[in-house]
């Protein structure tokens, strides 16, 4: 029965180019993106000198949630997306029990068109020691799921990651090599206005260290002598002079300003000289 046979191996011939067809079509961005292009959206996200305190990413798809500490400093999110389509990452804060309010409150969004060759989306805002944690969340992601990767990194100018439970001391950024003199400093919040902080005690002519943790400015005041200081998560000293020779004691004040709500830490030390 050879011509059964001659049929039955035409037909397998024929299904072995059709398979052999199907299987040399090019496979669809989906199939793709997910697997390969975080790892090209992370390798394209612009360098950076500022300390980063954490990054992320993966294969866009709708419901994305992701839940990191909170840092403090300027913070900046950087986001890169490669494949197909549009997504935004909205960034929500997450106050400590202690401020009273645990529910997600929205601080920024950093929106991304996806490509080939992509040009990243960044958002600034400022961290507040308030915040315990910070909520990442992918939203009007639908154009890009599973057509497309993404990768995030969140830095600080805080020279180093910092959080509320390690905020710097102000009198360590002195670096006092010794005990002479006396110093002052408390807790001081913007839009407090001008804060007394008591007056010199000897006369006398003085060198005047000063240092404030924070993220905005500091204006001390000892008599009629101003001086500004800028304030940051990695403080360092600032120096004047005061000389007190005559009349009443020059009393201290000083004013916090900033776009955050979360107060200063600052301190003085008068040194003799």
């Amino acid at each position: 029965m050879p011509k059964p046979v001659r049929a039955i191996t035409l037909a397998l011939a024929a299904t072995a180019l059709v398979v052999s067809a199907c299987g040399s079509e090019k496979p669809s961005p989906g199939a793709v993106f997910p697997s390969g292009a975080a790892d090209a959206a992370e390798a394209l996200l612009p360098p950076t000198k500022a300390a980063r305190v954490f990054e992320g990413g993966g294969a866009v798809e709708s419901g994305y949630h992701e839940v990191r500490p909170s840092y403090l400093g300027r913070l900046t999110l950087a986001v890169n997306c490669v494949g197909d389509g549009k997504i935004t990452l909205a960034v929500a804060a997450i106050g400590t029990a202690e401020a009273g309010s645990a529910q997600p409150r929205e601080v920024g969004r950093a929106t991304a068109d996806c490509a080939d060759d992509p040009v990243a989306a960044e958002v600034s805002f400022d961290g507040d020691p308030s915040w315990d944690r910070i909520a990442l969340d992918l939203v009007d992601a639908e154009s890009a799921a599973g057509r497309a990767g993404f990768a995030y990194r969140m830095t600080t100018d805080a020279g180093r990651p910092v959080t509320a439970g390690n905020l710097p001391s102000p009198s360590e950024a002195l670096r006092l090599t010794s005990d002479a003199g006396y110093g002052v400093g408390s807790d001081v919040s913007p839009g407090s206005g001008s804060q007394y902080a008591g007056s010199l005690q000897e006369r006398g002519r003085y060198t005047v260290a000063a240092a404030c943790v924070g993220s905005g400015t500091l204006d001390l005041r000892v008599g009629d002598v101003r001086t500004t200081i800028n304030c940051s998560f990695s403080p360092s000293r600032h120096d004047s002079a005061v000389d007190w020779n005559s009349g009443p004691a020059p009393e201290i004040s000083v004013e916090y300003h900033s776009t955050a709500t979360a107060p200063a830490r600052w301190a003085a030390q008068f040194i003799p000289r």
